[in-house]
């Protein structure tokens, strides 16, 4: 009753009798933080792919949830989510990459040196990326496509006017179709 008042979802989990001695209860505590650490639900949690934040997180990203990475430029933010991502595709989960700050040719080059096996991921049309850093700074598709190799441009979607809400909201609905609803979708800033 002690542990329930302090914390509900603990005092389920196991029980102990203090007279025990202190090795048994370690024991009998260590045992049961294993069968709960490995056995996240993936139709709950969508894991990070970083063993540790998926161990403070209860195995992962609640599935259906928003969540915001929030801090200045350059902390990390684009290669903590592409990293979930990663680990999404990993598991065959399909990822749409929405991107406003960074160029399609730069989230490209941070996967590859991630070791992410884009092509594969492609190859699958698992992978896409919703191209909205060429039209805000008012470039041509060709100016974006020439840095990325043939193979991968297959991953780049492009809606000329993110303005037009109707046809943009409309294409981004198909492309998530297109590839199989679910998995992780990034919108970078």
């Amino acid at each position: 009753e002690e542990v329930f008042s302090y914390n509900p979802m603990l005092a389920d989990l196991v029980a102990i009798k203090t007279e025990q001695q202190l090795s048994a209860i370690v024991d009998k505590i260590l045992s049961q933080i294993r069968k709960i650490r490995f056995t996240y639900n993936l139709a709950k949690v969508a894991p990070t792919g970083i063993e540790k934040i998926d161990k403070l997180i209860d195995g992962g990203i609640p599935r259906g949830a928003s969540v915001i990475l929030h801090g200045t430029k350059g902390i990390g933010k684009t290669t903590l989510s592409l990293q979930i991502m990663m680990a999404a595709l990993d598991r065959g989960e399909p990822c749409l990459y929405i991107s406003y700050r960074e160029s399609p040719n730069d989230i490209i080059n941070q996967m590859l040196n991630m070791g992410a096996p884009l092509e594969d991921y492609i190859l699958q049309n698992k992978f896409k990326i919703l191209d909205n850093f060429s039209a805000f700074n008012k470039l041509d598709y060709n100016e974006i496509a020439l840095g990325i190799p043939k193979p991968l441009r297959k991953a780049m979607c492009r809606i000329d006017d993110p303005f037009d809400i109707e046809n943009y909201y409309n294409a981004q609905v198909k492309i998530m179709e297109e590839m199989g609803m679910g998995g992780i979708n990034v919108i970078d800033s």
